[in-house]
């Protein structure tokens, strides 16, 4: 059967007359919404449950959160009360607050031990999917959060900070696997929406940029680096000159500027779709949907025959049943770039 339970401090509450799960790639943070709304509450109704408590999410008994209740609303009126609560997971913290200034900064260390440094004091484990290679220096920067922080270093070594729905962060690529099911017009697919959009893409990228000079190349050269890619899908001039926040040589300079071409030409598609349940298949057996997986899409209406890569999940339950809506874009649009470390800290090799 069908279960959403929120945990909060250890005890179990269900019966909410509706509620959301939001997991996304790019959202290192998963979130929950649960209304209770009845005539009159009785003695179990959440009433107690304030901002700062510990909470989890259990949808059909997996947990998909760990984290903190964030905010509590109680209303009533003539006919009925209601009790609103909302949370995130404990990563919401790294969003939310600045990255502690001690140490503040390392030498020859690796991206998980910095990571988990500067996660440490909010108590948010860090793992990764693969040794990352170690930085000569790596540094805060004033004013950043401590999310901030940890998706810089996750850059440069070409990987996501991707929350594990544990209450903590993997350090990653998105991509986890392909889906259990397909998703098909006339099968599964209760509603769909296909967006196509310009607004983010442009006809020509230029990357400008500079690096230090060296024994190759004159200070003259070094000072204007750029690269130049087309995207042929946009018909008429929209130019887009795109200025590195960091040193970078030709070659690099080369890599940035695909990255923005491909990149946004893939996140310019996206599709909606939503599916009734919150599993790939029938069954208790079958999986929860989740962020990072490749699954089949064919739909005539929408044009679509091919693989999109699951970037978003929301979880639903409430008058319509248990419903899941998915966002899907094309894989490239998380291809991942390792970017240059910041120049002064770069080595005394040719290229600077």
């Amino acid at each position: 059967m069908t279960d959403f339970a929120l945990l909060v401090k250890g005890r179990r509450y269900r019966g909410w007359t509706s509620a959301t799960v939001t997991r996304a790639i790019e959202n290192v943070a998963g979130t929950f919404q649960c209304t209770l709304s009845e005539r009159s509450p009785g003695e179990d109704a959440p009433r107690s449950v304030r901002p700062g408590d510990a909470c989890e999410v259990l949808l059909e008994g997996e947990r998909q959160l760990r984290g903190y209740v964030d905010t509590v609303r109680v209303s009533y009126d003539a006919r009925s009360h209601t009790i609103d609560i909302g949370g995130r997971d404990a990563t919401g913290d790294l969003v939310d607050c600045s990255a502690a200034s001690q140490p503040g900064e390392w030498s020859d260390a690796l991206p998980l031990a910095i990571a988990q440094a500067i996660a440490e004091p909010f108590g948010v484990e860090v793992s990764e999917q693969s040794p990352g290679e170690a930085f000569r220096k790596f540094r805060i920067q004033e004013g950043e959060t401590a999310f901030e922080a940890i998706e810089r270093l996750s850059r440069m070594r070409g990987v996501l900070p991707l929350a594990d729905g544990n209450g903590g962060i993997e350090l990653g690529r998105p991509t986890r696997g392909r889906a259990a099911a397909s998703l098909v017009h006339g099968v599964n697919i209760l509603s769909a929406t296909g967006e196509q959009s310009w607004v983010d893409r442009h006809s020509e990228y230029t990357v400008k940029g500079q690096q230090r000079g060296s024994n190759y190349f004159g200070p003259e050269v070094a000072a204007h680096v750029k690269a130049t890619a087309l995207d042929p899908g946009v018909t008429r001039y929209r130019p887009l000159t795109v200025i590195a926040e960091q040193g970078l040589n030709e070659a690099e300079a080369e890599d940035r500027v695909r990255f923005e071409a491909s990149v946004r030409a893939a996140r310019s598609r996206q599709v909606t779709v939503t599916v009734q349940g919150w599993r790939q298949g029938a069954g208790d057996g079958a999986p929860l949907w989740a962020p990072g997986l490749l699954v089949p899409v064919r739909d005539g209406w929408l044009g679509l025959a091919r693989d999109l890569l699951i970037a978003a999940v929301e979880f639903s339950v409430g008058d319509g049943g248990t419903t899941t809506r998915l966002t899907l874009m094309p894989q490239d649009a998380f291809q991942m770039q390792i970017e240059a470390e910041e120049a002064e800290e770069r080595g005394s090799g040719w290229w600077g």
